[in-house]
This record gives C-alpha cells, sequence and structure tokens, in this order.
C-alpha cells in the first residue's frame, strides 16, 4: 500500500526559571500512515451471484490502480473467476479483498505416457508455474512454453530420462494438444508444446493452464492479505487464495 507521511506539530512548555513564563517550541514528528488505494464502483464490474457471494467475470472500468470491494449489491465478493482482469493488461495494482475464497480453476493439463489420454500420468497443470505464447521465429510457429514448479521439473527430468525414444502425450480438458517423442533426458524447467497453432489458439492454450484472473497483467502487483505478488508470483496468488 501507498503510504503518506503526516507531520505533527507538538507544542512543548518550557518553564522558565524566573517568572515561569510560558515558552512554546515546536517540535516536528512524523508518523506512516497507509493508504489505501481507491475503491473500484459496483459498475466497474460484471458479475454473477453464486450460493456463497459474488463472483466477478470481468473488470470493465478504467482504473490502473484500484482496490476491489468487499460487497457488490450487498453480498461479498468470494470468487474471481478466470481471465476477469485480462483485457486490461495495463493494471498496475489491484487490492483484493480477503471475503475472496476462491480462484477460477485452470484447465485440467496432464502429460501422460503413450499416446493415449489413458497412460499413466507424468505430470498435470499444478507442476506448472507458467505458460506463455511464444512465437518461433526460426520455424515461424507459434508455440506454448511452460515453465514448471521445482518439483514438476524434477519428475519431467525423471520420466524423460525413463521414456526415451517413447511417446509423451500433453492433454487440455481432455483434447490432444501434442504428442511429442522424447530423444534425451530434459534436463531444464522449460518444455515447449508445439502443435502447428495460431497466435489466437497458442494464447488461449497458455490462459487456460495459467487459470488465473491477471493472466497477461505483466504490470501488475496484487495485494492480498497483507502479501504483494508481481506478475511472476501469481501462481502463489492463485495458491494462497
Amino acid at each position: 500500500m501507498k503510504k503518506s507521511v503526516i507531520s505533527l506539530i507538538a507544542a512543548v512548555l518550557l518553564c522558565g526559571c524566573a517568572d515561569n513564563s510560558g515558552i512554546y517550541r515546536e517540535e516536528k514528528s512524523e508518523i506512516s500512515v497507509e493508504e489505501k488505494l481507491p475503491a473500484a464502483s459496483e459498475s466497474d464490474f460484471e458479475f454473477t451471484e453464486t450460493d456463497d457471494g459474488i463472483a466477478i467475470t470481468k473488470f470493465v472500468g478504467s482504473q490502473k490502480e484500484f482496490a476491489v470491494p468487499e460487497k457488490i449489491g450487498g453480498k461479498p465478493v468470494v470468487e474471481l473467476q478466470d481471465k476477469a482482469f485480462s483485457e486490461r493488461t495495463d493494471i498496475e495494482k489491484v487490492e483484493v479483498p480477503e471475503t475472496v475464497a476462491k480462484i477460477g480453476k485452470s484447465g485440467a493439463l496432464k502429460f501422460c505416457e503413450g499416446s493415449e489420454e489413458t497412460g499413466a500420468v507424468i505430470l498435470t497443470g499444478g507442476d506448472v508455474k507458467d505458460a506463455r505464447a511464444y512465437y518461433d521465429s526460426v520455424g515461424n510457429v507459434f508455440t506454448v512454453q511452460l515453465t514448471f514448479t521445482p518439483s514438476g521439473a524434477e519428475k519431467f527430468s525423471e520420466a524423460t530420462e525413463r521414456l526415451v525414444g517413447e511417446t509423451v502425450s500433453i492433454w487440455l480438458d481432455g483434447k490432444l494438444l501434442s504428442a511429442p517423442t522424447i530423444r534425451e533426458r530434459i534436463y531444464t524447467e522449460k518444455a515447449t508444446i508445439s502443435g502447428g497453432f495460431t497466435s489466437d489458439e497458442a494464447m488461449e492454450i497458455a490462459e487456460k493452464i495459467n487459470g488465473n484472473p491477471f493472466f497477461g497483467c505483466e504490470k501488475i502487483q496484487v495485494e492480498y492479505k497483507g502479501k504483494t505478488y508481481g506478475y511472476n508470483e501469481l501462481s502463489n496468488f492463485c495458491s494462497a487464495v
């Protein structure tokens, strides 16, 4: 949160020795006061009602810095759905109320042994820290680049060592994205999904995998329960909700 400094003038009475007359001396002391972000209005949001309260589906306001209201229509705001703020990639700071207890779920991603969805599962969306659409200028194709969590990278490394020469299929919400053959063990925390995607398709896949309401808002700082999360930490924010 922003902090402003208020200077207070303290009047200190000094007693004179001869005539007990009072002399006032001005002293300045500084107190830091937390300044809250301006609250967005109810009309800045599109939303639906759930059994628990309000689920925000889209931000339609023009502010770059604002606080999401705790209540809309007298009901608590309890959910931020996928891509609710993604059309406003210039947003810089958002304060999320503690009433929010749910973030829209990401698409069901999984890496399976073999070419069928019924194969043994190697990784799931929970092993992915971030996904981004990427243009490969060498191959002149659009791909999706994944960054794994530390544990996900370890799982992937172990699986690729074991499955050299074998097929690994990548599925999202029951749809086959790609089925590459593992040529060597992969030690890095990154992997690329290629499948002849258009730019829009690659973006949509990345957004589904990430499954957070601020995807694409690269300047964002999200404040929630006393902590601040930058864009690269949004997966931690989603986990904290």
